[in-house]
């Protein structure tokens, strides 16, 4: 019954979510119902800021909420109750009913439809702003499918070895080689072009594939070399420079284990100007809550870490995780974009994750040029997708889900069950210590008349990325995945009266493996 009320709630906002589609957000359209004793002044004490008048005899006014996290329907309601108003409605977005591009290899990009980028663009193709900096390997600016989406700094006059803006920096027209220290950040291994393709390979050219944003800026800044290995004080520089110059988004596709301070500082430096930093988890198949990656990692609220998925809604395979340290995931592995001389190839990693999500956060700040970087990732963070695979490896349990951030969805994150209402009973349920090798082996759990199970680990130690424990449904549905090791928790929920646990090992040596103590029914 629970379930029930809480399910037809959420598809009662989804349906009024949905029923105001291609309109621009937080904009509504007011009919005046006197136009001449108009007083802007009355609107704007209210929270509504007047933008324009329109139509004959100005009797149309176009204002915008000031209040952003009220829903269209409330902000409509309070509205139409104002005097001076007639009717209110959304500031619709009218189109040719076309939103796919025409870029020939566009089909080959499964994960703009998985994460519903394709469907944002209703709202959204991009924009000048924000600016994006890519600070990787560097970017082929030469690329075909990156014309008119190039940041150029229109201070600087190419090639005349004159630093003509006064900046600090000699002919930065794209950007900067701080590996090199010259202003031709140009890339000589690939990866930074893969990502900035991800981000805003040209939209609706003809050529090739698009990225998330049809129309953007992309600065490129390079400190990473042609192996893709870099350092701190070649990175330090690479994000001072895209805060000075007025990047707000900074896609940072690298990463160590070993916490550096002034690379801290720089980003908390960042955080300070409003630049938000989208970060790679990381691809040691770790738990990064236990063992870290930086600047994934830090501590900062204006940085997003990142882990890959699969078309399948899985962890990948080599993806690091963690219930607290990762934020969302976001597709990942098997992602075909841009490569040097003109070229496209298929790349996987949190690498390609992360571009996903940066360009994510560029294309709704594109359209919200007035929020602030914790109002972009709150939105992004809040309505991804919970994806059952996912869970307790990310913050959220979550996959990107662009398409609800401009809708201002949010799934639910958890069973509608309150904690009091779970029933305990001690079960004593363990694998062989250490477990053995070329395992695949089953446990199974019942209490007849459940609606929901979910077990407690005392312990659960497995080897980290080679071995694993799934737990499976009634119908062999794999909901979690569990490598590495863990501390005592318990297990999301499982829906039936029937849970399985599989112990899946290679032929190396076996972990601790694991002990349940107990199982809570509903």
């Amino acid at each position: 019954f629970i379930l029930i009320i809480i399910l037809s709630s959420f598809l009662s906002f989804q349906s009024f979510a949905q029923s105001h589609l291609n309109a621009k957000p937080h904009e509504y359209v007011i009919k005046l119902k006197d136009p001449t004793s108009y007083q802007k002044n009355y609107f704007s004490s209210l929270g509504f800021e007047p933008i324009k008048r329109f139509g004959n005899h100005n009797r149309f006014l176009l204002v915008k909420n000031k209040n952003t996290h009220l829903s269209s329907q409330k902000v409509i309601q309070k509205l139409t109750k104002l005097s001076p108003v007639q009717y209110a409605e959304p500031n619709w977005i009218y189109t040719t009913n076309e939103t796919t591009p025409d870029d020939p290899s566009y089909s080959k990009l499964w994960g703009i439809k998985k994460a519903q980028i394709d469907e944002a663009w209703n709202y959204s193709t991009g924009g000048a702003f924000p600016i994006v900096a890519v600070i990787d390997t560097g970017v082929d600016y030469d690329h075909e499918d990156l014309q008119g989406n190039l940041w150029i700094n229109e201070n600087e006059i190419a090639d005349n070895q004159i630093d003509d803006d006064q900046n600090g920096f000699v002919d930065d027209v794209y950007g900067y080689n701080f590996l090199s220290n010259h202003g031709f950040p140009l890339d000589d291994n690939g990866h930074g072009t893969h990502c900035a393709g991800t981000i805003g390979a040209k939209g609706n050219n003809r050529i090739g594939i698009t990225g998330v944003n049809w129309d953007t800026q992309i600065m490129s800044l390079k400190f990473l070399n042609e192996y893709g290995s870099g350092s701190i004080d070649n990175a330090v520089p690479s994000v001072e420079y895209a805060t000075s110059m007025g990047a707000k988004v900074i896609s940072a596709s690298w990463g160590s284990p070993n916490f550096s301070q002034s690379l801290y500082e720089v980003i908390e430096q960042a955080r300070q100007a409003g630049v938000l930093i989208v970060a790679a988890a990381g691809n040691e198949k770790m738990n990064n809550d236990a063992l870290g990656r930086y600047p994934a990692n830090y501590a900062l609220d204006n940085v997003i870490s990142v882990g890959a998925s699969t078309n399948c809604d899985l962890k990948a395979s080599f993806s690091n995780y963690g219930a607290y340290s990762v934020d969302l995931f976001a597709p990942g592995k098997n992602i075909f974009s841009l490569d040097l001389n003109h070229q496209y190839k298929s790349r996987s990693g949190t690498s390609m994750a992360t571009p996903h999500v940066a360009g994510a956060a560029a294309l709704l700040w594109s359209q919200n040029l007035d929020w602030s970087y914790i109002q972009i990732k709150e939105r992004l963070l809040s309505s991804s997708d919970f994806i059952k695979g996912l869970q307790k490896k990310a913050y959220t349990s979550g996959r990107l889900n662009l398409n609800n951030a401009f809708l201002e969805v949010y799934p639910p994150r958890k069973l509608p069950i309150e904690e009091q209402n779970w029933q305990k009973e001690q079960y004593i349920l363990e694998s062989s210590h250490p477990y053995e090798n070329d395992l695949n082996q089953t446990y199974t759990i019942s209490h007849p008349g459940a609606s929901y199970l979910r077990v407690h680990f005392n312990q659960l130690t497995t080897e980290n990325g080679y071995d694993k424990l799934q737990i499976e449904d009634d119908n062999g549905e794999i909901l979690d995945e569990l490598t590495g090791g863990f501390g005592s928790f318990t297990s999301f929920g499982v829906k039936g009266d029937t849970l399985t646990i599989r112990l899946v090992s290679d032929s190396r040596d076996g972990e601790y493996g694991f002990l349940i103590d107990y199982y809570e029914w509903y």
